[in-house]
């Protein structure tokens, strides 16, 4: 009975895979008219070796009708408290100031990456990514995500990662 739960919970999780890899190539082509142009598409945060410390692997995309390159800067800023106070850290904060903000040039898609730093004492609410394109007379392009569904995201992405190792014994994880 173990068994089978396991199985059917593998193969959910490769349904949701395949699912969001089919989303993607539909936003990508624009065959489900839902995207006109430069999108943020998706925000991954993965958890390091510091509780204060966060791995982002943001995903941007554009239809392919308009096949031209855009580039430009993403904002990221994290909204939360810090104390009893509401705060909103931007990019400096979050890194420092040791890192210029993510730039991005590209045709179709592009995956960034980096890491961000949360203060001590701070909780995280929510994460707001902001395109601004150079050279395009549109208002820059925003989205937010959710911190604690982003969080349990990656928390379920570990999970499925441990379940789908070999059976050595010992419960690995695999980057």
């Amino acid at each position: 009975n173990q068994l089978i739960r396991e199985d059917e919970s593998s193969r959910q999780a490769e349904l949701n895979r395949l699912q969001g890899e089919l989303d993607f190539y539909q936003r990508l082509a624009s065959i489900s008219g839902t995207q006109a142009g430069l999108a943020v598409y998706q925000l991954e945060l993965n958890p390091t070796g510091s509780s204060r410390v966060f791995q982002f692997l943001l995903t941007l995309t554009q239809n392919l009708q308009r096949s031209g390159i855009t580039s430009g800067i993403a904002r990221i800023d994290v909204e939360g408290t810090l104390g009893d106070r509401p705060v909103t850290l931007t990019w400096a904060r979050l890194t420092e100031g040791k890192k210029p903000a993510p730039e991005f040039r590209f045709k179709y898609f592009q995956q960034l990456d980096g890491y961000i730093l949360l203060p001590e004492g701070f909780t995280p609410s929510q994460v707001r990514v902001t395109l601004v394109a150079k050279g395009q007379s549109g208002k820059p392009v925003s989205r937010s995500f959710d911190w604690n569904a982003l969080a349990e995201a990656a928390a379920n992405s570990i999970s499925a990662t441990i379940q789908s190792s070999p059976d050595t014994g010992l419960e690995q994880e695999q980057p």
